[in-house]
């Protein structure tokens, strides 16, 4: 399962990341959640964490959750492209 996502920096930097399996199995472990819970149980939290954890797994960034969340504006998560064909 992938999702991506689009991460806007306090610094107006926009950037699209893309989850791998081994972010969805931090966010679990961490929070102690089921990924398809979070349809039930969103929080912002799981959004964003999933974010860090690219960065963090990509060394994008080798900030700590968070002291990350300092350096960002927000979190959204990307409409699935559809391929026409």
């Amino acid at each position: 399962m992938q999702t991506n996502l689009q991460v806007t920096y306090a610094d107006k930097t926009v950037k699209a990341v893309s989850t791998t399996p081994a972010d969805i199995v931090a966010l679990e472990r961490t929070f102690e959640i089921s990924i398809a819970r979070l349809g039930s149980d969103f929080k912002m939290t799981h959004l964003y964490f999933l974010a860090w954890s690219v960065e963090h797994r990509t060394n994008a960034t080798d900030l700590e959750f968070d002291p990350w969340l300092e350096t960002i504006e927000g979190v959204e998560s990307e409409a699935p492209k559809v391929s026409k064909g």
